[in-house]
């Protein structure tokens, strides 16, 4: 059970209409099997009398994996995983790289997480919408936190989120943080 119960729900944001766009391919394509879908959020802007504004969101989760070659607390690793589009077919793992001078190092469009080596779980922190398919806003502020020799992935997690959400604080709200790291902080220890 995470040590935060429940999500904050804040009634500030505005309502959106989601819209699925499927894309199709061959039979058997294997972008077709995994749910490649491009899904856009319609926000309705009060200013133009009802038109609707096509925006593309990005999602921000936590990835844990167990150890390896051995699972055990100390061995289990999190990294951050930046979704475009909410498809699983275009992403950016982040991952804090071994040693005294840790560098953060991007692993690009590896697939489903459920599906890598060692996976134990996935979780959610905030879809934040983005201006177009190429904003790298998100992967640029990642990119600009420096690594501390004093951190762990944990901590390097935790700060990062909390840059995140100072930078974007109507989109990844500071419940929905510290209720992903709680969760994240259970499943390292008890391992599910």
């Amino acid at each position: 059970m995470p040590l935060c119960a429940g999500r904050r729900n804040d009634q500030s944001q505005p309502p959106v209409e989601r819209q699925m766009s499927t894309s199709t391919g061959a039979k058997g394509d294997p972008t077709q099997e995994s749910g490649n879908s491009r899904e856009r959020q319609s926000q309705v802007d009060g200013n133009d009398d009802g038109a609707m504004a096509t925006r593309f969101s990005q999602k921000i989760s936590i990835l844990v994996f167990r150890g390896h070659p051995k699972d055990s607390v100390d061995t289990r690793v999190a990294k951050l995983h930046l979704a475009f589009h909410e498809s699983e077919n275009s992403d950016i793992t982040f991952e804090m790289g071994p040693g005294p001078y840790p560098v953060l190092q991007e692993l690009t469009n590896q697939g489903p997480p459920s599906q890598r080596p060692h996976f134990l779980r996935k979780i959610d922190v905030a879809t934040v919408p983005v201006a177009s398919e190429l904003d790298m806003a998100l992967r640029d502020t990642i990119r600009g936190i420096p690594p501390n020799p004093e951190w762990d992935d944990r901590n390097w997690v935790d700060d990062v989120l909390r840059v995140l959400q100072a930078a974007w604080p109507s989109q990844i709200s500071n419940g929905d943080v510290t209720y992903a790291l709680n969760f994240m902080v259970d499943v390292l220890y008890l391992g599910y």
